[in-house]
C-alpha cells in the first residue's frame, strides 16, 4: 500500500477551515503527526493561513523547524524528562500533566533564556491523562508561580482512549472548570 498525499487539496481544504473558523474567533492547528512531520504538508498548511503545526515526537518538530517554517509549533503530549531540553528548543509549546517535568521545563527554559508555554491537561473522564478537577487548583498555584514557564491553556482528551464523548454536559463541565480557574488565578 502506498499513500498519495496532494498538496493542492491539503492548500485548499486548509484554507476553507481557517476562513470558516476564523469567523467564530477559531484558531486552526495543523497536526501532522499522521504524515510523520512530512516538511511538504507542514509547508502547505503554513502557506494556508495555519500559523500553528503539532506533533507528537520533537523530531518531526526539529525537522520543520529546521526547514525554517516560522509556524508555533506544539507538542501534543508531555514531554519525558529526556525530552526537556529539545522541548524548549524546538517547540513552543508542549502539553503537560507531571509538576516534576514543568519544573524541569521552567529550569531549562531559564538556562535557554526563553518562556517556555504550556497547556495544563485535565481528566474529564477518558482515563487517557490529566490533572484530576479537584487537584487542579494546587497544581496551577505550584505552576503558575514559575518564571520559565507561562500557562497559555487548560486542555482535555475526549473520545480518545476510554471513548468518552464531547457531550453538551461533559464540554459545559470543562468550561466551568476553565472559567473557575481563570477567575481565581
Amino acid at each position: 500500500p502506498r499513500i498519495e498525499i496532494d498538496l493542492d487539496k491539503i492548500s485548499y481544504n486548509a484554507s476553507l477551515l481557517k476562513k470558516w473558523y476564523g469567523k467564530k474567533g477559531i484558531e486552526v492547528t495543523g497536526v501532522i503527526k499522521g504524515v510523520a512531520g512530512s516538511v511538504p504538508v507542514a509547508k502547505a498548511l503554513y502557506l494556508s493561513g495555519i500559523n500553528n503545526l503539532a506533533d507528537s515526537k520533537i523530531a518531526n518538530i526539529r525537522k520543520m523547524k529546521e526547514a525554517h517554517i516560522p509556524a508555533t509549533y506544539i507538542l501534543l503530549r508531555s514531554p519525558a524528562l529526556s525530552e526537556v531540553v529539545d522541548t524548549v528548543s524546538y517547540a513552543d509549546i508542549s502539553m503537560n500533566t507531571e509538576l516534576e517535568i514543568i519544573r524541569a521545563l521552567d529550569q531549562e527554559a531559564k538556562r535557554q533564556r526563553k518562556v517556555h508555554s504550556i497547556i495544563i491537561m485535565v481528566e474529564m473522564g477518558d482515563l487517557r491523562e490529566g490533572i484530576l478537577p479537584k487537584d487542579l487548583p494546587a497544581f496551577l498555584h505550584a505552576v503558575l508561580n514559575l518564571k520559565g514557564v507561562r500557562v497559555v491553556g487548560i486542555g482535555t482528551n475526549f473520545a480518545c482512549y476510554g471513548g468518552i464523548i464531547p457531550t453538551p454536559k461533559k464540554m459545559q463541565e470543562f468550561s466551568e472548570l476553565v472559567k473557575s480557574m481563570v477567575d481565581k488565578f
